[in-house]
């Protein structure tokens, strides 16, 4: 009778537990996944305002922001000033965002606010290792920053302009949003933190759940999976160490509190609606392998900027000719789809 009643606790136990981890995910209406959805919707989206976080993945989707864009004849904004730019337009390039100062040019009514984050730890070692010649100063800034053992003082006479690194230190991508002062600490409300977030944007990308968020994208605005499809074009050469990672895990949890609490909020937001996006995730998987497969024949080394190095994909050279445009947009850099010979030298064929 013991043993009966033992299995039948566990039992209870188990249920509890199952239902206590899954029931909420079944039960999950993706429809909430925006916190102002409904207003969205209830928008005529004619702009995209894309504010491009440091080391977060923004390349990889101002990649597919410029060719929407391009489809879409939106003009490109690219300073605050020019509040004269009519018709439909978009946004995307690094800056210190001020909402007061986008809504100008990009009235709440009609456009769509999107930005980007990434796990924290992740982003900073990519900031670290983003210019090899300079990861031995940024290495001991940041334990110079942070009062750990280094030799920051020998490396001062380095020619590099150290000023900005302080800004990286915590809470990078924080500051970037406008939410706190270079290298500072956040000091508010959590909840503050995320409402003030989820009223700036209508829809945040995961860098972790990228294709997550390019199905959003894709039904937000009921465009296509081409329209979506991306490749990673900026692989990195430079890979983080061990000791490095290790290093960045002691401290930076504990200091960038502001990137925690947004990102968090936001990965606990995803892991819930994956769920529901899993069959559409496939599809766009299989398309993202399709077009890598057809239009690259691997990767070499090239260089932002003449001096950051990275690898490039290699064209196929052989690709039908109805996948030419597609195949040359899709493998372009950040810089180079930015540029503005892009707009008249190049045409988007979506045959």
């Amino acid at each position: 009778m013991i043993k009966i009643f033992i299995v039948f606790y566990f039992f209870l136990l188990f249920l509890v537990i199952l239902f206590y981890f899954f029931e909420p995910i079944e039960n999950f209406d993706k429809n909430r996944f925006f916190k102002f959805k409904e207003k969205i919707q209830s928008k005529e989206i004619k702009n995209i305002y894309f504010w491009k976080t440091h080391k977060t993945g923004g390349s990889a989707f101002n990649n597919v922001l410029h060719r929407l864009a391009f489809k879409l004849k939106m003009k490109k904004i690219k300073s605050f000033q020019d509040l004269k730019v009519e018709g439909p337009k978009f946004f995307g390039q690094h800056a210190i965002h001020n909402p007061t100062i986008a809504e100008r040019i990009f009235p709440r009514k009609n456009s769509l606010y999107i930005t980007i984050l990434r796990n924290p730890v992740d982003q900073f070692l990519s900031r670290m290792n983003y210019r090899p010649f300079e990861i031995e100063i940024f290495e001991n800034y940041f334990k110079s920053f942070y009062h750990l053992p280094n030799n920051f003082t020998r490396l001062k006479s380095n020619k590099t302009n150290i000023k900005r690194f302080k800004c990286y230190m915590r809470n990078d991508m924080s500051y970037d949003l406008g939410y706190v002062e270079c290298g500072g600490i956040y000091n508010g409300s959590k909840d503050k933190l995320i409402e003030k977030f989820n009223t700036d944007f209508d829809l945040i990308l995961l860098n972790e759940y990228f294709d997550e968020g390019m199905i959003l994208l894709k039904n937000l605005l009921n465009i296509s999976y081409e329209d979506v499809v991306c490749l990673s074009v900026n692989e990195r050469v430079t890979i983080p160490t061990k000791k490095q990672r290790e290093m960045v895990e002691k401290i930076l949890p504990k200091m960038s509190n502001a990137d925690y609490i947004l990102y968090n909020y936001w990965k606990s937001q995803y892991e819930m609606i994956s769920y529901h996006l899993k069959d559409e995730i496939k599809i766009l998987k299989k398309l993202n392998k399709n077009y890598q497969e057809k239009c690259t024949i691997g990767r070499k080394e090239s260089f932002f900027f003449e001096n950051v190095p990275y690898k490039a994909y290699v064209l196929d050279k052989n690709v039908p000719k109805y996948l030419k445009n597609m195949c040359w947009l899709l493998t372009r850099t950040d810089a180079e789809i930015q540029n503005i010979h892009f707009w008249s030298n190049h045409s988007f064929n979506q045959k």
